[in-house]
């Protein structure tokens, strides 16, 4: 995912959690330099998911497992 309008982003985020929870939750963002600036200048945009590894998401799949919740750029 590229990010460009931050706030309809986050909107977006917040209904799917509201709508669809569920124990476990990904977002994969492209590890763009864009999109890494964004997201640290605007810390609030995904406050709520802790940063992933790509080694601990892989390693969870690979386990035949759900990866933790958080946010992965890739």
């Amino acid at each position: 995912m590229q990010l460009r309008d931050v706030l309809a982003r986050r909107r977006r985020h917040h209904l799917k959690r509201r709508d669809d929870p569920t124990e476990h939750f990904l977002l994969v963002i492209a590890g763009s330099r864009h999109n890494r600036r964004i997201v640290a200048e605007v810390p609030e945009l995904f406050a709520d998911l802790p940063r992933l590894r790509v080694s601990a998401v892989r390693a969870a799949l690979q386990a035949g497992s759900h990866p933790p919740t958080g946010l992965l750029f890739l």
